[in-house]
């Protein structure tokens, strides 16, 4: 009897070697008091198994140690990249699906014939990007209409130099009358002389809305000057939202009338606030003008007062 305890001790040994964790392997954990007086007992109950020679025993107790100390630490590696989510909005029943997505977008561009843009093949959202859409989605739809939200892909280098920004609107104007340009517009330096805030890859919710009157929260912005959006306490103070640069206005212009027939503001204009100011210090803005089938673009002081124009906001998330 002893001498086949002793033969089954030796057969084990290998595998009671593999399953000890190693030394230091759970006190350098981060661990909860909780887990650290679970993880404990685990290993003091491991130890007194092997001390009195029931090796399976000790052998499933070590293991179990090692794969619940493991699980430990991966879920903190996670949390600290962040965790990775496919579908990066779901709020009251409105879901936004990131792959899908992406092959949206990726389609659109090819179809525009923008071959100078390289979209990557996944994007991935960590905990904290997630959470600050969502708030960017609650803040554009304070009452809770997330069924009008609009998910924008916008490449890295879109419209990052002077000739780009030309091409972009003449991609995105094709089959439209000429566009019109106001003075200021073309004083400033016209489509060349535009210099986005950022050019890097977005994510950028905005609100598939027509007019801005056909929205409570963007019909709240008509009358004001980019300076009234601006102030303390203002819509862009308070919320965190923004306008959008005009490459991005061009894509969700296309990107509407290819799927709806119709055109964004053909009743009214809106400000368009994510570029440097040129030495005039205008701030341009645009809209439709439905008689002559053609986009209008101009700029003007951003102390100016229209009551037609207003502001489509959006949340920008830099990927």
């Amino acid at each position: 009897m002893r001498e086949a305890r002793e033969k089954r001790n030796l057969n084990t040994t290998p595998c009671l070697e593999m399953a000890r964790p190693r030394r230091g392997a759970v006190e350098e954990l981060k661990l909860t008091l909780d887990e650290r007086q679970h993880l404990g007992d685990l290993l003091d109950l491991a130890k007194s198994k092997e001390q009195s020679g029931d090796i399976p025993e000790a052998i499933r107790l070590y293991t179990q140690v090692k794969e619940e100390a493991e699980a430990i630490k991966a879920h903190q590696e996670q949390e600290k990249r962040g965790t990775k989510t496919e579908s990066i909005l779901s709020l009251e029943g409105k879901e936004i699906n990131l792959e899908q997505e992406l092959k949206y977008w990726q389609d659109f561009y090819e179809k525009q014939g923008i071959d100078w843009i390289e979209l990557p093949k996944e994007i991935k959202l960590t905990k904290e990007q997630k959470e600050q859409l969502e708030a960017g989605a609650r803040a554009l739809c304070p009452e809770g209409e997330y069924d009008k939200l609009k998910l924008l892909i916008i490449p890295a280098n879109l419209a990052d130099t002077g000739e780009r920004y030309a091409q972009i609107h003449e991609k995105m104007s094709q089959g439209y009358a000429a566009t019109f340009e106001g003075s200021n517009f073309t004083e400033d330096g016209s489509f060349s002389g535009l210099k986005n805030k950022s050019n890097e890859l977005r994510l950028i919710l905005t609100k598939d809305i027509q007019n801005l009157a056909d929205d409570e929260l963007y019909k709240s912005t008509k009358g004001k000057s980019v300076d009234d959006l601006e102030a303390d306490g203002s819509i862009f103070k308070t919320s965190g939202l923004r306008g959008l640069d005009i490459a991005t206005y061009l894509v969700q212009q296309r990107e509407y009338f290819e799927r709806t027939e119709k055109h964004l503001d053909e009743d009214g204009y809106t400000w368009l606030t994510e570029h440097e100011r040129p030495a005039s210090g205008r701030v341009p803005s645009a809209g439709w003008f439905p008689d002559f089938s053609q986009l209008s673009f101009d700029a003007y002081s951003p102390d100016g007062h229209h009551d037609d124009l207003g502001c489509r906001l959006s949340s920008s998330l830099v990927i």
